[in-house]
């Protein structure tokens, strides 16, 4: 259902490219649509339960791999 819904607000925002996060950690999986105007959609999990005061750093670090992935430069 998430995914149909990040489609629709990306066709409709005209994104051509969609990242969907997640709370627990999953392989990304990337959905590349077949008609229409060029659409990417990842659907990807950071892991959320872990410990952010000692694990901050790694964090940042798999939300950028993540956000890079998406074309981005941080």
């Amino acid at each position: 259902d998430d995914v149909y819904q990040m489609y629709a607000y990306a066709r409709h925002l005209h994104c051509a490219k969609v990242l969907l996060l997640y709370s627990s950690q999953t392989t990304p999986v990337t959905i590349e649509a077949t008609q229409g105007a060029p659409l990417s959609l990842t659907a990807a999990g950071v892991d959320l339960r872990q410990d952010l005061r000692v694990t901050l750093p790694e964090f940042h670090e798999q939300l950028r791999t993540l956000l890079r992935g998406q074309g981005l430069q941080l």
